[in-house]
Parts: structure tokens; C-alpha cells; sequence
């Protein structure tokens, strides 16, 4: 009888990327080399994200991931270093600012920079649409997740490779023993230990006490890390393994290379059906933008009954923003499931008309309001939003008539460098020095007073601010306006003084334009 397994071959896994093969290879280099990165980025971040570490980290990010590329077998692309060129620009801001929502975003702008600095090296990313890019990021982001574990795994296949060929160093194996050992005694006194402590009061004050002790001689040697409690080690270990898992997988997911993405062109349907929905929103939106126009822009508009033209324009600010957002990624949309026809092209740059007509009406409309009620940190904000989508509409008028424009990568230059002049433009002190100097008038005497309640105003914009309150107060001669800012200004929040690697700039400046300030309104 015939075997009827005979015909069977055995299963023959996809052999790995030449990147994977030469990661394996140099496992001990890249093992190495990204705990010494680890170290070092906690080092410089681990509860300071605002110090004069941070620019220094962000250097050693650049110069980490070229030679890990380098490593690998990748060249990289010379167009990609401005990526780089931003992150440290960003990395630097850290340093120079006290405001904690721009050093927050500053970290998530830069990952996601590096995170393009790594792909587009790795990858052929030439025509990559705007979706096959958010893809790819998705795909990189929680990818790595799968590959940072895999340390175990790679070393394995490490030693099947290249265990014969290595010379066995004299008593490995009685180490590998005592470690294994180590590590399961370990292991069981997590479940002991606990139980020994809960059988005996005077056992449980013993260990509680030896702990404590060693506790505060770590804190005592690592007191460079913020020492609020005696767990700090423990958390800077966990952050230090965690920050190597990370970095690893990440590097690891990158040489898999196994992120596909579709460049083939799809079948596109007929411009007919787009050309009509863009019809009817263009005659909707052509009819809103004359009023805009004639109403608002040349202010011929009669307000409704006990209607400010402030309350006006707020009400309707939020609303126009989130159809301008809709409008850029109705276009997308279009040009992307439907045939690229002149018709589609001429319905869409009507669209995109219309669209910047409403973005001129938002920005209209907030500065009435900000004329009303003074300037805030979201109003402040919203204004460079608006700007980063008038620049990306830009981007997008252009895409329609030249498809191979690179869209995700002007988008990504766009939000980057928008973001970097906000970052660098200090917010709080433009804030809180148009809100203050918007508050004096000359009185009959022709002296300036000031109507603005300064205590609100000064704890509100106490952080970061002390410059923009020494010069109004410089200015206007306003004693009671500094000393109500004195009393939130505290100078003991200057967390440097007891951990060298917060040293920040902006707090050393505005420490010294306060005592200078506070000289020459006394003059002593």
C-alpha cells in the first residue's frame, strides 16, 4: 500500500530579512549598545523633562540611531537628517522653556519624527499616498510590541550559529549554574518571604527596618534621581528596562522589514458622483462664504437683539474650524477613490476656495473675541492651528493638480516647523503681556492705571511669565503689579539647586529678571 504521506513536504518558513540576519549576527553589539542608550536616556530624562539633559539626549538619539542603521546595513538618506535637525531643535526648547504643555508635546512631535527618520531610511517611501504613511507609522508603532521580547529568541539563534565557533571561557558553566540559581532562590522568596513576614511581628519589623536602611543609603548614592521616596531605584531600574524593551523592538521590528504597504493603483470610480457632492456643498459653501464676506469682513452686519459682536464670533468659531477640517479630508478622499478628472479638479479648488474663506472668518472671529475677553493659552493656540491647516490646505490644492506631490512628508514639515515657531515664540510671556499692557489707560492726570484684577491675572500666568510681568511693570512704574506676581513667583520650586541635571534656562533667566526687576522699582 502506498503511503499517502509520501508526497508531503515539510514547511519551509520565509527565510528573514538580510536587516534581521545581520541584527542576529551582531546581537551582542546591538544588545550592548542599546542598554548603554537606555542607561543614558534615563539618566538625562527619568523625572526631568525640562533640564539641560534634554537637548544633550536628544544629540545622542541622532548619533544612537545612525550607527544602529549604519549596523544594519542601511544608508542613510541625506534629505531624512531634517527630521533629526528638528527633533534636536525641539530637544533644545526643553531646556530653554518652563512651559510643561510644550515640553510634553515637544516629546511626542520628536518621537514622531524620529519614528519618520527610521522609516524613510529604511523603506522606499517614494510612492507612499498619505495613507499607505499613517499606515506604515501605525504598523511601526504597535508592531515593535511583538519584537521586544524576542531578545530570548535571537539569542538562541545567536548561539546555534555562532556557539562551535566560539572559545568557551574556562568555568562558563559553573557561573551560568550559580546564576540560575541565584535567579530561582529569588524567585521563591518572593513567596516565602512574604509569608515569613506576616508568621512573626518581630521577624516583619527586622526585615522593614533593614529595608529601609538600604533604602536610604541607595537614595544616598544615586542622589542625583529625584529622592522623594525610597522606591526611586526601583522605579529608575523599571523605567532603564523598559526604555531597553522599547528601543529594542523598535530597532528589531525595523529589520524584519515586513511592513507591506499597497502602492498599486486602485480602481477608481467615475468623477461624476464626486463632481455632484461637490455641487451641492459648493453652492452651500460659495452662499455662506458671501455672507462671510459681505457681512463680516466688511462689517455691514446687523447683529441680533442683545447679540455682542464678541459672542458672535465665539460661537461660531469652533464649528467653521471643524468643517474646514472635514473639507481637507473630503478632498482627500475624493482624489483618492475617484477619477482625477478637470471637472473633479475645478469642483474641488472651489471647495478649497470656500475653505479658506472660512479660515479667514475663524481667525476673524477669535480676534474679536480675544478683543473682548483678553488673550488665553487655547486662543493663543488655536491661531497657529489655524495656521498649520491653511498651510496643509495649501499643500492639498496643490496635490490636486500634481499627484505625485509628496503630501505626507509636506504635511509632517508643515506641522514640525509650526509647531517649533510656537514652541520658540514663549506663549506665556506673549500672553500674559498683551493681556497686562490691554489693561492700562491714562487717567485724567495722564498717569496709566491699570483695571485688570492683577492677582487673577499674575497666579493664572505665575509659570513662565516673570519676564513679561517685570517689563509691564518696568514700564507702567507698577509696584502693586509686582508684588502681587512676587507673592506666586517662588523661587524654591528651583528643583536645579538640589539636582544639577534640572538645571533650565528660562528658570535661571527669569530668577535673575525678577531680583533685577525688583532692584530698580526700589532702587537699591
Amino acid at each position: 500500500m502506498d503511503n499517502p504521506f509520501a508526497t508531503l513536504r515539510p514547511i519551509e518558513l520565509p527565510k528573514p530579512h538580510e536587516f534581521l540576519e545581520k541584527f542576529t549576527d551582531e546581537l551582542p553589539f546591538f544588545v550592548k549598545a542599546i542598554f548603554i542608550y537606555a542607561l543614558a536616556y534615563a539618566i538625562c530624562r527619568y523625572h526631568n523633562k525640562n533640564g539641560f539633559t534634554t537637548p544633550i539626549i536628544a544629540v545622542g538619539s541622532l548619533f544612537f540611531f545612525k550607527i544602529m542603521l549604519q549596523k544594519i546595513g542601511i544608508t542613510i538618506k541625506k534629505v531624512t537628517y531634517l527630521y533629526l535637525v528638528i527633533a534636536i531643535a525641539l530637544g533644545f526648547n526643553c531646556f530653554v522653556s518652563d512651559d510643561y504643555f510644550i515640553v510634553n508635546t515637544n516629546f511626542w512631535i520628536a518621537l514622531l519624527l524620529f519614528t519618520a527618520f527610521l522609516l524613510h531610511n529604511a523603506y522606499d517611501c517614494s510612492k507612499w499616498g498619505l495613507g499607505a504613511h499613517i499606515s506604515a507609522f501605525l504598523e511601526s508603532t504597535f508592531g515593535l510590541l511583538g519584537h521586544m521580547f524576542m531578545m530570548f529568541n535571537d539569542r538562541a539563534t545567536y548561539k546555534t550559529k555562532h556557539g562551535d565557533n566560539r572559545k568557551e571561557k574556562k568555568n562558563s558553566g559553573l557561573k551560568t549554574n550559580i546564576v540560575l540559581g541565584i535567579a530561582l532562590s529569588l524567585g521563591l522568596l518572593m513567596v516565602i518571604l512574604p509569608l515569613l513576614i506576616s508568621a512573626d511581628q518581630f521577624f516583619a519589623e527586622a526585615v522593614g527596618n533593614f529595608v529601609d536602611a538600604l533604602f536610604d543609603e541607595l537614595a544616598a548614592i544615586f542622589n542625583i534621581f529625584d529622592s522623594e521616596s525610597n522606591h526611586t531605584v526601583i522605579k529608575f531600574t523599571f523605567y532603564t528596562i523598559m526604555l531597553f524593551l522599547v528601543v529594542y523592538g523598535m530597532i528589531r521590528k525595523l529589520c524584519c522589514h515586513n511592513i507591506k504597504v499597497n502602492t498599486k493603483e486602485n480602481t477608481k470610480y467615475s468623477a461624476a458622483t464626486a463632481i455632484t457632492i461637490n455641487a451641492v456643498l459648493g453652492f452651500v459653501y460659495v452662499v455662506f462664504s458671501g455672507f462671510q464676506i459681505f457681512y463680516l469682513f466688511l462689517g455691514n452686519m446687523t447683529l441680533p437683539e442683545h447679540a455682542t459682536y464678541s459672542e458672535y464670533a465665539h460661537e461660531g468659531f469652533f464649528q467653521l474650524v471643524i468643517v474646514c477640517l472635514i473639507n481637507m479630508l473630503l478632498v482627500l478622499a475624493i482624489l483618492h477613490i475617484f477619477e482625477n478628472t478637470m471637472a473633479l479638479k475645478v469642483s474641488l479648488t472651489v471647495i478649497s476656495a470656500c475653505t479658506y474663506i472660512m479660515m479667514a472668518s475663524s481667525v476673524l472671529r477669535m480676534t474679536m473675541y480675544v478683543d473682548a475677553y483678553d488673550l488665553s493659552y487655547l486662543r493663543y493656540f488655536v491661531f497657529w492651528a489655524i495656521l498649520v491647516i491653511f498651510l496643509a490646505m495649501t499643500g492639498i490644492v496643490i496635490y490636486t493638480f500634481k499627484q505625485n506631490f509628496p503630501i505626507f512628508r509636506y504635511c509632517m514639515a508643515v506641522l514640525a516647523i509650526v509647531y517649533m515657531c510656537f514652541a520658540y515664540s514663549n506663549p506665556t510671556y506673549i500672553i500674559t503681556k498683551y493681556n497686562l499692557e490691554k489693561s492700562y489707560t491714562l487717567n485724567s492726570d495722564g498717569e496709566y492705571v491699570s483695571d485688570a484684577d492683577i492677582d487673577y491675572l499674575t497666579e493664572i500666568y505665575n509659570a513662565g511669565s516673570a519676564k513679561a510681568v517685570c517689563d509691564t511693570a518696568l514700564k507702567y512704574k507698577d509696584t502693586e503689579l509686582f508684588e502681587s506676581f512676587y507673592r506666586y513667583y517662588h523661587s524654591s520650586d528651583a528643583d536645579y539647586l538640589t539636582d544639577f541635571r534640572k538645571l533650565n534656562l528660562n528658570k535661571l533667566i527669569e530668577t535673575s529678571v525678577v531680583d533685577k526687576c525688583k532692584k530698580q522699582l526700589y532702587n537699591y
